[in-house]
Parts: structure tokens; sequence; C-alpha cells
């Protein structure tokens, strides 16, 4: 089962960049995700699933190299503790919890070399200035495993909390699973600088804290989420306002070593930022179209019946995945997709490129429409669930994208 950030119950067209028409591949590199609910290693010449419970999954990440996947779980369906395990790529051995009250909503990170991993554990509540009674800042830890001398405190950070939302939408639900809470996921990370994270649990807000002496410095008040460079010196991301409008946003990019931060122009407002391994930043962006679902007017009074709101009201995007290179200043368009929700993930290696990909209404508006259904009850969780889950796509050399994996969460390449 996979866990909601705070959010209520809330086939594609698709174009790609390209002329070649999608089919399902096999993976040339290992990619893990969580599939039927079970962490799952897609190999090359096959799947291990690892493990027989349904755990909650809260936050996944693999070596720089390839060689490890850390990840943080309620370990069984009856444990509400966090623990942060550890697992080799090629399951040589069997996943080790390395620590346990971890919050998962920073997803774990190794170093460059791929040698430690860091973490965050949730440290002592801080009062309001304002408002004593209100407890709404936090001290957050910052734990340094290395392999031979186990886990180490190494510094903290005060991050502000009290985040919450909602969304009618399970499409919104996929996308803070795979994205973060309302697509805008936590910053963490290791740099030679010192380590650079959110300033609060909306994502919005970045700090850099050197271990050293414990102090942070604001980068930014409006940074949000983070993808650094190859030699972690810099770090792209998306300035954000939230606006009666909605939230806008623009791609920037700050230099850690002096707080530089350089502005950058795009045709449409970005959301997911990724620094490819080719140098390239590559960032999505999500349009609202004409409502495109076509219900017949039994089924719209049906949908405002359940959902509460006007059928008219459910949005419908054309979607894209854009290249941008930093030296030129230029854009190009990579895939694009009507009928879906959002991108969700992005990452890369140096031959290829894979994103996530959520559908949009359509399968969960025949799990909706359908007889008997009752939103009140798990099933109908469990079923808007399933309609709403992402697919795995890869784009190669070719340019041409093509399917992947179906129905698989927080993927990640386990592949330098």
């Amino acid at each position: 089962m996979i866990r909601r950030f705070g959010l209520g119950l809330m086939i594609c067209l698709l174009f790609p960049f390209g002329t070649n028409a999608l089919a399902q591949q096999q993976p040339d590199v290992p990619i893990v995700g969580v599939s039927e609910d079970v962490l799952t290693i897609f190999g090359t010449a096959g799947n291990t699933r690892i493990g027989d419970d349904t755990p909650f999954y809260l936050g996944l990440a693999a070596s720089p190299n390839g060689s490890h996947i850390a990840y943080t779980a309620f370990p069984t369906s009856e444990s509400f503790e966090t623990a942060l395990m550890l697992l080799p790529t090629d399951v040589s051995a069997p996943p080790v919890s390395i620590a346990s009250e971890v919050l998962g909503e920073f997803a774990p990170a190794f170093d460059m070399n791929s040698q430690f991993l860091y973490y965050v554990r949730p440290g002592a509540m801080l009062e309001s200035a304002d408002s004593p009674m209100q407890l709404t800042a936090e001290v957050m830890q910052v734990d340094l495993f290395q392999p031979e001398a186990g886990p180490t405190l190494i510094t903290e950070f005060v991050y502000q909390g009290g985040c919450g939302g909602g969304s009618p939408y399970p499409m919104d639900a996929a996308y803070s699973m795979e994205s973060g809470l309302n697509g805008i996921g936590l910053t963490f990370a290791p740099t030679p600088l010192g380590i650079v994270h959110s300033l609060g649990c909306n994502g919005v807000g970045l700090g850099l804290t050197d271990p050293e002496t414990g102090e942070t410095t604001e980068l930014s008040a409006d940074f949000a989420r983070g993808s650094l460079s190859a030699d972690r010196t810099q770090i792209a991301g998306t300035r954000v306002v939230f606006a009666d409008s909605g939230i806008l946003s623009e791609l920037v990019i700050i230099d850690l070593t002096d707080g530089a931060t350089i502005n950058t122009l795009t045709e449409n407002m970005p959301e997911q930022v990724h620094w490819g391994a080719d140098g390239r930043l590559y960032y999505t962006t999500r349009t609202l179209t004409e409502n495109s679902y076509d219900l017949t007017d039994d089924q719209s009074a049906r949908f405002e019946e359940v959902v509460g709101l006007p059928a008219a009201d459910l949005p419908s995007y054309e979607i894209a995945l854009n290249r941008y290179n930093i030296i030129t200043g230029e854009s190009e368009p990579v895939y694009t997709a009507s009928g879906a929700w959002a991108i969700g993930q992005i990452d890369t290696t140096f031959n290829a490129l894979y994103f996530s990909q959520i559908p949009d209404a359509t399968p969960w508006l025949e799990v909706l429409l359908a007889d008997g259904f009752n939103l009140d009850t798990e099933e109908a969780f469990a079923q808007s669930d399933e309609a709403t889950l992402p697919d795995v796509y890869r784009v190669g050399a070719d340019g041409q994208a093509a399917l992947l994996l179906e129905d698989v969460q927080m993927f990640a390449v386990a592949a330098n």
C-alpha cells in the first residue's frame, strides 16, 4: 500500500517526440520501483521482488554508481515506525535496517562517491515566537551512515512544519506520491559546500547547512524542486509563488559557492526539474486544455453526486518534457502528451532519459462511474489508486519515447 500525503480521495492519447509508436520494452539498466505494493528491482534479465509484505514506502534513492538502493518504509503493515533500509542492487544480500524514526519525506541521499548515506530524523519541536503554544518549527537532525562506523549525527537545521491540503482527484494524490506534496518534493543532499535542504514542509525555501559549524545559510525563500549538477556545486529548480490563480514558477539555477542566482527563460511554467547526466536541464510543463472526457448528462450528474464538483471542472492537461541547454539558453521538447495528468519523476543515464507519467482521469472515471461504486469504502480508495498508477517511459539516443514499465511508483535508475 502507498501512503497518501494528506490527500483525500480525492486511454491516454500519446504524441511522442518522434514517429515511433509506444511499445513496452525490457529495461536496459536496473530500475527500482514499487509494483503491486512491493519494492521491485526490474533488471535486464528479470525482476526481483523485495519482501512479500505490504509496507508503506516513503522515500527511495539509488546510489550514483548504481550499487545500492536506500528506502524508507514502515517495515510491516502493522508497524508505525519508519525504518531506513539499505539493499545491494544485485540482491547479493537481504535489505538491512540501518536507522529508525526516519523522516521519509526527505528521501535518503548518497554522497557523490556512493560511499556514505545521509538521512533526516525529526528532533525537538520549537515554539513560535508570535504564538508560544503553536509548534510549527522543528529541529531536523542529519545523520551520516558509514558501513564500518554506523550512523552518526553530523548536524541539525530548523524546519517549518504545519503543511496540509487535499484534492478530490486521486491523480493529484498519485502526483504527490511521485513528486512530493502538491508536486513539490523536499530537497535534501550532501554537497562539497554542505548539506542543501528544503526549509519547510511545502518544499519551498532552500538552505545550506555547514556540518562543521551547524550554521544554515538561506539561499532562497522561494526555491523548490532542487536537482544538483554533477559536481554538486550548483542546483537547478523552480522559483515558486503561491497565487490565487495557482502555483506560479520559473526555472532558476543557484551557485552554491556564492549563492548567486541565474534566471532562465522558458515558454511555460516548469514543474519538475532534473539536471541530466548529459549536463543539460530537463523540466516538465502542464497546460490546461478544454475538458475532453465527453461524459453524458447522466454520467456528469453521477460524477457531481459522488465527487461533489461539476464534471466540467475536471481538468485536462497537455504535458511536456523539455530539454534546456544551459550554454545557449535554448529549450526543445523531448516528449509531449495529451490525455495525461502529469510527469512525476525524471532520471537520466549518459545514454537515456527516463520519466514517469500519471494518466488523466479517464481510467478513474471508468471506476467512479461503474455501477455499485461507493466512495466511502476502502475498496473505492484501492480502486482509485490502481486506476491512477504511473507508467515509466524511456527516451533513447534516437529521441523516441517507449513504454518501459506499467503501474510502477517512485522509480529510480540504479546505474551510473
